[in-house]
């Protein structure tokens, strides 16, 4: 009888470990999935702008690229 219950017991550990890797794995698909979302709509906001956008967000950021100092 002990034997039975040492294999109970063990595959009822077994079992709750499994369960506590598919929830982690889960939250990390979940994670993973947000992830991939944010970067997805980056990409379409990136793309969907102008070339005039684009040239003035480029010049914005001309000024913060070489320290703020404008060049001679």
């Amino acid at each position: 009888m002990d034997v039975t219950c040492d294999l109970s017991t063990a595959k009822k550990n077994e079992i709750q470990y499994l369960m506590r890797m598919l929830e982690r794995v889960e939250e990390q698909n979940h994670l993973t999935q947000a992830r991939i979302e944010q970067l997805r709509k980056r990409t379409q906001d990136v793309s969907g702008m102008t070339d005039v956008e684009k040239f003035r967000g480029g010049m914005s950021n001309y000024g913060t690229c070489n320290g703020g100092h404008e060049d001679p």
